[in-house]
């Protein structure tokens, strides 16, 4: 009997496993660590933003107040933020004759539920996110890197240098950086450099590899208290039926400032969102929702994914961008 004769047959009922390819790419997420989920109970909310600027933050009583002398006076402004939820939607058809091929293995119903549901809509985030923190619409001009990272100068270049100017970059814009974003490529061409590796070993010790705990120990030495994340994520942009996987975060930028938090116990008991931003989402509909219904006429279970979380930047001084000039 041929090969071909069992081309189309389902797999033997005693085999539990199904092959799934690309299952580890989802471990490699960091969009909620940066951008947390902020829910809302409308599609779009507004918000009193404290600018250190408009709103007097952060002054000194530089000037002496002589008896009698009129005392000066600052007006606080207090601006306005938008919050806006982004409904985005996905469905893949399964045909029943299929779903019962399979139904003694596993459910395709709830494979693609998980899938699009959690998994898509996920990565969906993680490229929501990339955009926004790799924007120079958000942030402004990136500063170039002091050495190209090339491969013709992957032993020379400095990224811990330009690391700490980065967060020297965003104190001086009224905000304390605590998080470094650098691409997968990025840091595998840095670790190369002699003077990454000289950073990371003279505030460490000798045998020290480059690496994001290294890297953090190493600035932490010095002062500064961070978190580095690697964007190694990736997505498939081929046509439908075919794969081509591109990478979420793009080698072109390394991103350092201060991520979001919401903060419950504050300042006159005010609830405060502070850092770069968040990611908004409509509590009624959902962050990331996935479901089903039968298409009758086309004898097809239909799974959706929704999401309605949109990665925001809310403040700009809390970033900034390294052009790494990669190549």
């Amino acid at each position: 009997m041929s090969a071909n004769t069992y081309a189309s047959t389902a797999p033997r009922e005693e085999l539990s496993l199904a092959i799934m390819e690309g299952a580890a790419l989802n471990k490699a997420i960091i969009w909620d660590q940066i951008l947390p989920p902020l829910g809302l109970t409308q599609r779009t909310a507004h918000l009193p933003k404290l600018g250190i600027a408009n709103a007097e933050l952060h002054r000194i009583i530089q000037d002496l107040s002589a008896p009698g002398a009129d005392i000066p006076r600052m007006t606080a402004q207090i601006d306005d933020a938008n919050l806006n939820v982004a409904i985005r939607k996905q469905e893949i058809g399964i045909p029943l004759e299929a779903e019962m091929d399979y139904s003694k293995l596993f459910s395709l119903e709830s494979f693609y539920a998980q899938q699009l549901g959690n998994k898509v809509l996920s990565l969906t985030a993680e490229w929501l996110t990339a955009a926004a923190l790799f924007s120079t619409t958000n942030f402004g001009a990136a500063t170039n890197s002091t050495v190209a990272y090339t491969v013709a100068n992957k032993t020379t270049n400095s990224m811990m240098s330009d690391i700490v100017d980065a967060l020297n970059r965003v104190l001086d814009a009224g905000e304390l950086a605590d998080t470094v974003v650098i691409p997968a490529l990025v840091l595998e061409r840095a670790a190369g450099s002699s003077s990454v590796t000289a950073f990371v070993q003279g505030q460490l010790a000798a045998t020290s590899e480059v690496n994001a705990t290294t890297i953090e120990l190493a600035l932490k030495r010095i002062g500064w208290d961070v978190k580095v994340f690697v964007g190694r994520a990736q997505y498939n942009s081929g046509a439908k039926g075919a794969k081509t996987l591109t990478r979420i975060w793009s080698s072109s930028y390394i991103w350092v400032g201060r991520r979001g938090y919401k903060n419950e116990s504050t300042d006159a008991g005010i609830p405060l969102l502070d850092g770069v931003g968040q990611t908004p989402y409509w509590l009624d509909y959902g962050l990331m929702v996935g479901e089903s219904y039968l298409d009758q006429p086309r004898e097809q279970q239909v799974v959706r994914g929704k999401m309605s979380g949109n990665p925001t930047i809310l403040n700009a001084n809390a970033g900034t961008l390294i052009a790494t000039q990669f190549a």
